[in-house]
């Protein structure tokens, strides 16, 4: 019995066979074996998910088609919108509020602060939350580490000397792909290692020109031409789940990526090759993405009813569960027993509650979590252009950024 029938007082089998149809980009192995878990789950309740799945693991391409659809009047029921542009789709009146399940499921108290504030526009709830995912990852394969005699990297230069001992076996030691939401998600793992939270979201959030002027973050872009040293020349054009294959097949000794990698090793039954760790420097700190999508206005009156039926389903206890540990992030409830979840995922939830206390969560940029595309952009389109040349001084993509961040705000 739906939460929409129950307020009425009446379910008829009218209220049965709804088709959502739902546009997002989640197209890897482990994504999909999630969104194919959440289709099940709806199906059993008598709703279709009509799947609209653009591939690109950044999601430019999935926005470009959702922008388009709008603009023709042609919205899907459902999209994966996430972060600021939440709010931005909301103000522009695009968006279906379903405070009715909110509300009546307790959203504002079971749900992570930073989730419940995420999911609502002018007090109205218009998204709807999926799981949380920790950014800031370093994955190593396991046999091969063993057969280094060297432990875990927590410290750069430990980094270093283990990534020469892999290229000293003939494998990839940092594996990666050429692209530029590849390029900036490494990047800004890498100003959080240098500088912590505070540097983090001086530069990111603030967008505080003498943190960016500054010699930390300097020292992250030297970083970058250093970590791209040690990857391979055929790193152009692979996307993220071909690099986590050559990592997962031995290959390759480490990757630096979200935790996305374990859903997608969990999806190849792969999950012993691989040791989950943090990248040096951040073994406390909490790099995040949360995955929402929102309910477009104006369909019909049984697609309004999939829509609450939707929302309701993604946070129920047994569903954040299941879809997480398919997925590889965390569920957005506050009451998940970390034992139920893997050790990996045990170690981010633990990670991002503390964090969110202290007020030291660092919001991704690569991931549209901080900052306006228009942002988002200046940053992922300078880090790409300088991970092309990176003899290039340090300085001058510092002035830069600072020059471009400047004529949007003007």
């Amino acid at each position: 019995m739906t939460l929409l029938c129950l307020l009425q007082g009446f379910c008829s089998l009218a209220s049965y066979g709804e088709d959502l149809e739902v546009l997002h980009w989640w197209t890897s192995d482990g994504e999909r074996a999630a969104a194919l878990y959440l289709q099940d789950t709806l199906a059993e309740q008598g709703i279709t998910w009509v799947d609209a799945a653009i591939p690109g693991g950044g999601g430019e391409g999935a926005m470009a088609v959702l922008k388009s659809r709008v603009l023709q009047g042609a919205a899907p029921a459902a999209a994966q919108i996430i972060g600021p542009d939440i709010q931005n789709w909301a103000a522009l009146g695009f968006l279906g509020h379903f405070n009715i399940v909110a509300l009546a499921h307790d959203w504002p108290n079971i749900l992570h602060p930073t989730v419940n504030q995420l999911l609502q526009y002018q007090g109205q709830y218009v998204a709807v939350p999926f799981g949380i995912h920790r950014i800031n990852g370093l994955w190593v394969n396991r046999a091969l580490l063993a057969e280094t005699g060297l432990a875990v990297p927590q410290h750069w230069d430990e980094f270093f000397t283990l990534a020469e001992k892999f290229r000293a076996m003939g494998v990839i030691a940092l594996v990666h792909g050429n692209e530029p939401w590849q390029n900036a998600t490494l990047f800004e793992t890498l100003v959080l290692s240098v500088g912590g939270p505070s540097l983090y979201r001086a530069v990111f959030e603030q967008l505080d020109e003498t943190a960016i002027l500054s010699d930390s973050f300097a020292q992250a872009l030297s970083l970058l031409s250093q970590l791209k040293g040690l990857m391979d020349p055929e790193i152009n054009g692979r996307t993220w789940p071909q690099a986590t294959r050559l990592l997962a097949d031995g290959q390759a000794g480490m990757q630096i990526m979200g935790d996305w990698v374990g859903g997608e090793l969990t999806a190849w039954q792969a999950s012993d090759r691989v040791l989950c760790a943090s990248v040096p420097e951040t073994a406390e700190e909490h790099l995040y993405s949360i995955d929402t999508m929102v309910m477009f206005k104006n369909l019909a009156v049984s697609s309004y009813q999939g829509q609450l039926n939707f929302a309701e389903t993604m946070t129920r206890t047994d569903v954040q569960l299941n879809y997480n540990r398919l997925k590889g992030s965390v569920p957005v409830r506050l009451d998940i027993e970390p034992e139920a979840l893997s050790d990996c995922a045990q170690i981010s939830y633990r990670l991002f509650k503390a964090n969110q206390a202290q007020g030291t969560l660092a919001p991704s940029l690569a991931h549209s979590m901080v900052a306006t595309a228009e942002v988002e952009d200046v940053f992922v389109k300078v880090i790409h252009e300088f991970f092309q040349t990176p003899n290039r001084p340090v300085l001058q993509v510092q002035q830069e950024l600072v020059r471009n961040l400047k004529s949007i705000r003007k």
